[in-house]
């Protein structure tokens, strides 16, 4: 049986995508710094027939992640995903006059260094077998410069970046790596429903086509 690792693992597009990759016959890890919700989000899948199970971990924590991994065992697609897609982000996002090395840092250590964390600990296993996925999802402003959300938007570019460079590096070796921008407001409308967004992440593992992938929700 095949695993998915889902690190940022929430209720919204953490949850569609365990879902999804559970019901296609999948084990499903799920990594978050809350034990609440992480047994929320087991216990939910679990009524619904999917085997999941949850691993504490916070990605601006290397050690933290190192045990989370060690713990779940080998995995098979890696989906990295450790921000909100409602772009409620919270009081740390500042507009481009307030950005500072400090809050750009601290972006930088959720986005950008959680992912090369995460990766460290699945890349050589997916290597020595030949075969694996390595997934990342960053907001809109990522790829669009958003003013507003200058701090955030910078870290999610250079996520992009990184991932952009895997996918060079890796070619040839059995890893496909995919980089998706979800540019909708989640449970906004038709088309954005997380379900709905979760296929992308089940079409960009099945068809490993694409390395770059933007999500607009459809117009009504």
């Amino acid at each position: 049986m095949p695993t998915i690792a889902i690190v940022g693992a929430g209720p919204l597009l953490g949850l569609s995508v365990a879902r999804l990759f559970g019901r296609e016959g999948f084990r499903v890890v799920l990594i978050a710094r809350s034990r609440a919700n992480l047994d929320r989000l087991v216990a939910e899948l679990a009524a619904e027939d999917v085997r999941a199970e949850g691993f504490t971990g916070d990605v601006t924590d290397e050690s933290s992640m190192r045990r989370a991994f060690d713990q779940a065992g080998p995995v098979d697609v890696l989906h990295f995903s450790p921000v909100s897609k409602t772009l409620n982000i919270g009081s740390g996002v500042v507009g481009a006059l307030d950005v500072s090395p400090e809050n750009v840092q601290r972006q930088l250590d959720v986005q950008l260094h959680g992912a090369i964390t995460s990766v460290q600990q699945v890349l050589p296993g997916m290597l020595g077998r030949g075969t694996g996925t390595l997934l990342f999802t960053t907001a809109y402003a990522a790829v669009q410069p958003m003013d507003a959300v200058a701090n955030f938007g910078i870290a999610g570019a250079a996520l992009r970046y990184y991932a952009a460079t895997l996918h060079s590096a890796l070619a040839g070796k059995g890893v496909h790596v995919a980089h998706v921008s979800v540019a909708a407001y989640l449970n906004t409308g038709p088309g954005t429903e997380p379900d709905t967004v979760a296929r992308v992440y089940w079409d960009a593992y099945t068809r490993r086509d694409q390395a770059e992938i933007t999500y607009f929700a459809p117009e009504s």
